[in-house]
């Protein structure tokens, strides 16, 4: 089983309640990480406002790999959402998924696995994190953002901290959320494997894809009337 975990940094422009929209059209990506079983230590880039093509590309190369099988990431379907509005990875994208290709959300997986209990539903990455004993995320930077500081306006250094984390002096390391991501998945999958429950797992990542395809086309309403 090959997989990749991504996640993306966006401006935070609200549409219809939902901040950081990916149909807001001045909403970009400001910084890309991911991480993959062939190389699982955390790698990031960061993009402009008028380089999203080069994010599209990157990623329409990363999911053209025929041994890629799980797309990993955490509420996925807002990543995807803005990935797909690069055409380069949208031709891509529905390759990928045509040849099998599936996505593991760690929310949904978690919500699954605990029975669809309540309390699982919807959990935040830092609930994870205890959960699994994972590391919880440089909070600064989402101070920042609570208090009103737009994604390019926060120091790049202490960005890419919160993404990908950073090596220790004691030769420990402190992860970010590619890497608290990317731990808490392969604990997931561990745990799906023994509750028998991997292949349902599947099929509910597969009704998520449809989920995502579905807003991604949208539907038309005629707003005047």
């Amino acid at each position: 089983m090959t997989w990749m975990v991504l996640d993306l940094e966006t401006t935070t422009a609200p549409l219809h309640g939902r901040k950081g929209s990916p149909f807001h059209p001045e909403n970009w990506v400001v910084m890309a990480g991911w991480a993959t079983k062939q190389n699982p230590h955390p790698i990031g880039r960061r993009y402009t406002k008028d380089g999203q093509a080069r994010l599209g590309q990157d990623f329409a190369d990363m999911v053209s790999d025929p041994d890629l099988r799980w797309v990993v990431g955490q509420n996925i379907k807002f990543d995807l959402l803005h990935l797909m509005r690069q055409g380069n990875f949208r031709s891509a994208w529905m390759k990928y998924v045509a040849d099998g290709g599936l996505i593991w959300d760690l929310q949904l997986a978690e919500y699954i696995m605990d029975g669809q209990d309540q309390g699982s539903h919807m959990l935040s990455m830092d609930e994870l994190a205890v959960r699994y004993g994972e590391d919880l995320k440089v909070d600064e930077v989402k101070k920042l953002w609570e208090a009103g500081v737009d994604t390019p306006d926060i120091d790049p250094d202490l960005l890419e901290l919160y993404l990908l984390g950073e090596d220790l002096p004691n030769g420990g390391r402190r992860e970010g959320d590619i890497g608290v991501t990317r731990n808490i998945f392969l604990k997931q999958v561990a745990r799906a494997k023994e509750q028998g429950q991997l292949k349902l797992i599947a099929m509910e990542m597969g009704a998520l894809l449809a989920s995502i395809e579905m807003e991604h086309n949208g539907l038309f309403v005629d707003m005047e009337r």
